[in-house]
């Protein structure tokens, strides 16, 4: 059976390029910060590496070699500089303009081998992340609720690094058991709060630990927490 994904985002499809800036345009859609100088180097930096072609029916971003000159007359640079596409659900796979000279929003591509066609590239792999941000991840399963524990029926702590933006650490709180379930963000974090039926806190890496120690968490748990 095929793993299931959830999308973390939305794409912002009328973001517009100049022909040739596939990286810029994967940016643009999927709302990623600039990092690198090159589609082959923000895909050597991505964390949620998939090597097969079944893409899933969610946003997620394809990398592909791709090797010529490019640069300013005279000083071009021949090397894997690469290619990359953002699959949209329902559109195909959203690339850059392959018109030379022309600003455009994203074109789009109906499989991997005509995006391959079009840009003389072949597929590497697809990533949920880009940039360091995740652009979707793994569907958190529906779980049997769990026995009470300390008279609270199917309570738990759902947490997650980062909750409040960027090095400012905060975790999403709906109950507890003796195992906290990890979830990779705040959107994640609310499907399965909606999922359960419960009400979600953020709250703060310190005021986490006093909750995690109020409900009896083990030193083990409370060693697992981190700052961020």
């Amino acid at each position: 059976m095929a793993q299931s994904f959830v999308s973390a985002g939305s794409a912002n499809l009328a973001f517009r390029v100049l022909a040739g800036n596939c990286l810029a345009m994967a940016q643009g859609i999927t709302g990623a910060p600039v990092m690198y100088a090159s589609a082959t180097d923000a895909a050597n930096a991505t964390e949620f590496r998939h090597h097969n072609r079944d893409i899933p029916d969610v946003m997620c971003v394809l990398w592909f070699d791709h090797w010529g000159s490019y640069g300013q007359p005279g000083r071009e640079v021949w090397a894997n500089w690469g290619h990359v596409v953002v699959h949209v659900p329902g559109k195909g796979f959203a690339s850059s303009s392959p018109v030379g000279g022309e600003v455009s929003t994203p074109y789009y591509y109906e499989s991997i081998g005509a995006v391959e066609r079009a840009f003389n590239c072949t597929f590497r792999f697809w990533s949920e992340d880009i940039n360091g941000k995740r652009v979707c991840a793994p569907a958190v399963s529906a779980a049997k609720p769990k026995p009470p524990i300390h008279g609270m029926e199917n309570d738990m702590i759902v947490f997650y690094k980062h909750a409040l933006g960027l090095n400012k650490p905060g975790w999403l709180v709906l109950g507890y058991t003796p195992k906290p379930l990890f979830l990779f963000d705040q959107a994640e974090a609310n499907a399965w709060a909606r999922r359960i039926g419960r009400d979600s806190i953020v709250t703060t890496y310190n005021k986490f630990l006093n909750y995690l120690r109020a409900a009896n968490g083990s030193a083990a748990q409370i060693r697992r927490v981190s700052e961020g």
